[in-house]
């Protein structure tokens, strides 16, 4: 579900939306602005966060690195009262809103590259759009939960500083990248089928991340169903080997996807679908394990 909102009514302590759900709530900034606009998607989306300075070559965005996160997102967009500078508002963000945020990524000015392309192609708000040396860009994630912040800022000349302020909330990828920590020390990690069904893009992203820190590592996906079939039955090898070769389908599409701006990729090599012949006491059914190969 979407909510927008657009407002001319002065605030004194923002970044806390009405219609927002409390988990999605903002941080506190004491600065006077305007909110003039709002807007949430309650539905876990994809979500890509650029991290690196911006430009557009042959009508193509084009970041140094991004990195794609699967969750619910809000957005708020302030006019600053005119006697608040660019510095003093960047102050105020690291004052309140980013202090218990881990840095990602930070740039300011020219080093931040194409404004219009921040204002119109990322964020989707023109009012944004200012000269390329008064831009200030930033992203933190919490140190709890797969959960992100984005703030940029811009001014020109004489005129208000507009802020831009992003919130991802992670959606359901946490406990997979959990389980996976665990991966290269047990060899095996066991997930039910419903968990990666229900979140697919979150159970890519984790994929990739993992694999992306672990050169030549070479991973199988198996799919067991020990309700599916007999040992003797076709039905349950065929079953589960069609959901293992779908899943292992939709990571690659999904790393297609988000691999023209960033360096993910994948190192699951095999799949295959065991039917009822890997029977595991105390193992979600039906279930996926992630085998690491020697």
């Amino acid at each position: 579900m979407i909510y927008q909102k657009r407002s001319q009514k002065i605030l004194t302590v923002l970044l806390l939306l009405v219609a927002i759900p409390q988990a999605l709530s903002m941080p506190l900034l004491n600065i006077e602005a305007e909110q003039i606009e709002s807007r949430v998607i309650e539905t876990p989306e994809r979500h890509k966060i650029f991290i690196g300075r911006l430009k557009k070559i042959a009508n193509t965005l084009s970041p140094e690195d991004a990195l794609t996160v699967v969750g619910q997102y809000s957005a708020q967009t302030y006019r600053v009262q005119p006697d608040i500078n660019l510095d003093e508002v960047i102050e105020a963000l690291a004052d309140n809103v980013q202090k218990n945020l881990t840095p990602i990524y930070q740039c300011r000015g020219r080093g931040c590259g194409s404004s219009n392309e921040w204002a119109n192609a990322v964020f989707g708000v023109p009012e944004l759009y200012g000269p390329e040396e008064t831009q200030y860009y930033w992203v933190g994630q919490s140190t709890s939960r797969e959960d992100y912040v984005l703030i940029y800022a811009s001014q020109r000349s004489n005129k208000p500083v507009f802020l831009q302020i992003d919130r991802i909330q992670g959606a359901g990828g946490g406990v997979i990248t959990e389980l996976l920590e665990n991966l290269e020390a047990q060899g095996v990690v066991r997930l039910a089928l419903a968990q990666v069904q229900g979140n697919p893009s979150a159970f890519a992203e984790a994929i990739s991340r993992w694999c992306k820190g672990r050169d030549g590592a070479v991973l199988a996906l198996v799919v067991s169903d020990q309700g599916s079939g007999s040992e003797t039955s076709d039905l349950g090898l065929s079953e589960t080997s069609r959901l293992a070769g779908d899943i292992l389908d939709r990571i690659d599409d999904y790393v297609t996807d988000v691999s023209e701006s960033t360096t993910q990729g994948h190192c699951i090599k095999q799949s295959y679908g065991f039917g009822a012949l890997a029977p595991v006491v105390g193992a979600p059914n039906p279930r996926i394990d992630l085998v690491l190969l020697p």
